[in-house]
């Protein structure tokens, strides 16, 4: 028996696998793969990674199963594969918008872990949320090595992962636009614009450090650099004034109540 198996090894489900890999938590004898396209993952299987005949041939040969396959793939695969998972396998799915009730419906499965990593698994800084019944909660332990692998992760109640997906899932696309935007500012002062990228990730990933490792109010990190009468301060107004803490709050509560329709 393989200790993990995986249907899908696109942009997340190749990070996951790639950075599992790297941290230790999986060899390359431990994994069985499957994906249409071999391209994605011949660098798996140069490695030493089996390659199964179809999904189903992989599912009955797993400890843990990884679904993923977009959700729109979601159906097709939940179809082929419903009945035919060994019932102590635990099926990971990170497909979006697809609930564990539905998961086990789709698959007549029971055991089943709902997994959400944000695009940050490329680069091992991932925020993931893990949903399980409370039944398996104790049966987990492999999937939290695998997401901790690439990031952090976080167990929630399946009622809290909307607010988690509009938070931590969306957030790299605003945190994106704001460097876009600050860089775009950087320009119009005569940054030059590859210059200015770096310096604005450089002062998000410094300052989201100092948050995680001092603990402290994020608007006393804030007051810290707003002297009396200085620049910094001078920019809190212009973005008061514009709207940004508000913006921010529509953004992250619009996407958390997005229903996505398959």
């Amino acid at each position: 028996m393989y200790k993990l198996g995986i249907i899908g090894c696109g942009s997340m489900g190749g990070a996951i696998i790639r950075g599992a890999l790297k941290a230790g938590v999986l060899s390359r004898t431990d994994l069985i793969i499957y994906d249409h396209n071999k391209d994605k993952i011949q660098d798996l299987l140069d490695q030493g990674a089996s390659l199964a005949k179809s999904e189903i041939d992989l599912v009955g040969q797993v400890e843990n199963l990884l679904i993923a396959v977009k959700p729109q793939s979601f159906k097709n695969l939940a179809k082929s594969l419903k009945g035919k998972i060994p019932g102590q396998t635990l099926l990971i799915s990170i497909a979006a918008g697809i609930s564990v009730e539905k998961i086990k419906n789709d698959f007549d499965h029971d055991k089943v872990l709902r997994a959400m990593p944000n695009t940050p698994a490329l680069v091992n800084e991932a925020m993931t949320s893990l949903s399980a019944e409370e039944k398996y909660l104790g049966e987990i332990d492999f999937a939290k090595d695998l997401f901790q692998a690439v990031g952090k992760i976080t167990l929630i109640d399946e009622e809290k992962i909307d607010a988690f997906a509009g938070l931590a899932g969306c957030m790299p696309a605003f945190a994106f636009m704001f460097i876009e935007a600050a860089a775009d500012a950087g320009v119009k002062n005569g940054i030059k614009r590859a210059d200015a990228y770096d310096y604005v990730a450089q002062a998000i990933l410094g300052s989201a450090k100092m948050l995680l490792e001092t603990k402290d109010h994020p608007s006393k990190l804030k007051d810290q650099v707003c002297s009396p009468g200085g620049t910094t301060i001078e920019g809190v107004l212009a973005l008061e004034e514009a709207g940004f803490r508000n913006a921010l709050i529509k953004a992250v509560d619009a996407a958390s109540n997005k229903k996505i329709k398959l």
